[in-house]
């Protein structure tokens, strides 16, 4: 467990509230199976309540959120509800919380607990709304499931997280723009996005994995004076359709246009990267032509701007 107050922060650069936050991690373990994720997969140590609680009551003075760190914090369910009985009777209550978790550890019943805690955001690893790119990345979970979370937790008044992973080997000009619309409309409803636009490998990715993807791994070739040979590293793994290949690439160089634009009247802080995910949004509705998505992303940005300049939830 670590408690780490991060203290006078000008920008929202994240799933984060306030501007006071004190990151805690009670345990880093996932029950996932993703292939391309090194969270780790087994249970580590964790730590009774009543010491975390004590943590926290001590502490408080100096935090104006608290921030749950772990990778599925509703993994183990009824040390969740244990821990959200204690915060909501505690003078705790009412400070706004963040909690990570998958989407399969999300029920009815923990949100009622967390609801009562006091948390505001759940941040979730949906990555697609495809079904076909959820199962090749091995997320064990629905795309008609995701949507009953989101929308039960919008029901509650969480703002959900939406994590997305855009472009990875099997994308299709399809899969993205079902992806693309679905993220809007959560967006527009509320949520948050945080969207990878490729899927990131490196030395620590199993040995299987870029074995089986070495054919459209990026390496970057790194060579420093009195190296015996340069240093291949993985990078991302490329798109396999060439279509939506082209449309990534003229989408991230639009990116960069409309982020110089914004720049024009804005400090570069102000691109965090919910901000950056929305302008991704609409590069590549914009590529794709559909102006209509263009506009909306753009309310959309203008609307989490205001927010995060009054240290609002994102």
């Amino acid at each position: 467990m670590y408690i780490l107050p991060q203290l006078s922060v000008k920008c929202l650069d994240y799933d984060q509230i306030g501007h006071k936050r004190l990151a805690i991690e009670t345990s880093n373990h996932c029950k996932g199976e993703c292939w391309w994720c090194v969270v780790p997969r087994s249970n580590s140590p964790s730590h009774p309540i009543d010491d975390l609680m004590e943590k926290l009551d001590r502490f408080s003075g100096s935090f104006d959120s608290i921030h749950f760190m772990d990778n599925d914090l509703g993994g183990s369910p009824n040390r969740f509800f244990a821990l959200c009985e204690q915060l909501a009777n505690s003078p705790l209550k009412s400070m706004p919380k963040l909690g990570k978790m998958r989407v399969d550890s999300v029920s009815p019943k923990l949100i009622d607990a967390a609801v009562e805690a006091g948390f505001k955001i759940i941040s979730l690893g949906v990555e697609s709304f495809n079904q076909g790119i959820l199962d090749f990345l091995s997320k064990g979970i629905f795309s008609i499931q995701i949507r009953g979370v989101l929308d039960t937790l919008l029901l509650n008044r969480i703002k959900p997280g939406i994590n997305l992973i855009m472009f990875s080997p099997p994308e299709t000009i399809g899969s993205l723009s079902q992806t693309l619309d679905m993220a809007l409309k959560y967006a527009q409803l509320g949520a948050y996005l945080n969207i990878a636009e490729r899927l990131y490998v490196s030395l620590i990715t199993p040995r299987q994995v870029l074995e089986r993807f070495q054919h459209i791994t990026h390496f970057e070739t790194i060579y420093f004076p009195g190296m015996l040979c340069p240093l291949d590293l993985p990078e991302f793994l490329i798109v396999e359709d060439a279509d939506t290949r082209h449309v990534q690439e003229l989408a991230l160089a639009r990116r960069k246009e409309l982020e110089i634009g914004l720049l024009t009247n804005l400090d570069e802080t102000s691109l965090s990267i919910p901000i950056r995910s929305l302008l991704l949004c609409g590069a590549i509705s914009e590529v794709l032509g559909e102006k209509d998505l263009t506009r909306l992303t753009s309310e959309i940005v203008t609307t989490t701007l205001e927010k995060e300049k009054r240290g609002q939830i994102l």
